[in-house]
């Protein structure tokens, strides 16, 4: 099970968004019980908690933060020396910033930078600072815009240097389209903004399910997260939510099925 989470990281970098969030709940839904207390845990909890940034799971993120914050400071290290992915301070920034904690947020980027900085790693170092950008860029605060725009320069600089091109698509793609990354309050996913479209048209779980083409049990973890991120008590007042920031999509006729959904067949 140490490398399960890898799996669901794997799944959410393909665009299998479903997949991945079954895989992090399996895993977070018992405590993380099935991730071995041994050399392998630290690595495991760091793509577990990858995959809870990549899919704005903040449910599952609070859990990975609680088991990995006593860990703040060390590096993480697979096996011994087999591999670094750098200090648990970056991955507490991220997993804060999916639960939409910016202020602690931002405290753990800060150090993870001065820390990865300190150790000689320009790696993750520009993963941190990529990182951070990111969180800028939805946090949206006075100045935050400019301030990501000089740590993506900083990481692209770094990352052009190293051949890191993974990173290199991940920061063009914020710095080409930053509109994708700004419009969506409350640290609003773009796939919990087609939920939040979808309740405010008065639809179902199921009916979300069939038009996202995910669970109904996924659906539902996206409705309990929108609720949660959005301060609102029910789905009335999400769809209140969402008219009030014009995130309302256009509406569409519902089929028989969805306006009836107890007729029998």
């Amino acid at each position: 099970m140490a490398w399960r989470p890898a799996l669901a990281v794997l799944y959410a970098e393909l665009g299998m968004a479903e997949q991945a969030e079954a895989e992090v709940a399996r895993l977070c839904d018992t405590g993380l019980a099935q991730i071995p207390h041994d050399v392998l845990r630290l690595g495991a909890l760091s793509y577990l908690a990858d995959a809870c940034w990549m899919l704005g799971d903040a449910e599952h993120a609070a859990i990975v933060y609680e088991a990995m914050r006593p860990h703040a400071g060390r590096n993480v290290l697979l096996a011994g020396l087999v591999a670094c992915y750098g200090v648990v301070d970056r991955y507490l920034g991220m997993l804060c910033a999916a639960c939409g904690c910016w202020n602690e947020a931002e405290r753990h980027f800060t150090e993870a930078l001065r820390r990865n900085s300190a150790m000689g790693s320009p790696t993750w170092s520009a993963h941190t600072q990529y990182a951070h950008a990111r969180m800028l860029l939805a946090r949206r605060s006075r100045g935050d815009a400019e301030r990501a725009t000089a740590l993506l320069a900083a990481a692209g600089r770094i990352a052009h240097d190293h051949a890191l091109t993974a990173l290199l698509a991940h920061i063009d793609k914020l710095t080409t389209t930053p509109a994708t990354v700004t419009t969506l309050p409350a640290g609003l996913t773009a796939r919990e903004l087609a939920v939040l479209q979808l309740i405010a048209q008065g639809r179902s779980n199921r009916a979300i399910g069939r038009e996202l083409s995910i669970s109904e049990h996924t659906a539902a973890n996206h409705v309990r997260r929108i609720l949660m991120k959005t301060g609102s008590a029910n789905r009335a007042e999400a769809a209140s939510y969402a008219h009030r920031h014009r995130l309302v999509a256009p509406t569409r006729a519902l089929n028989a099925e969805e306006t009836t959904p107890c007729r029998r067949t």
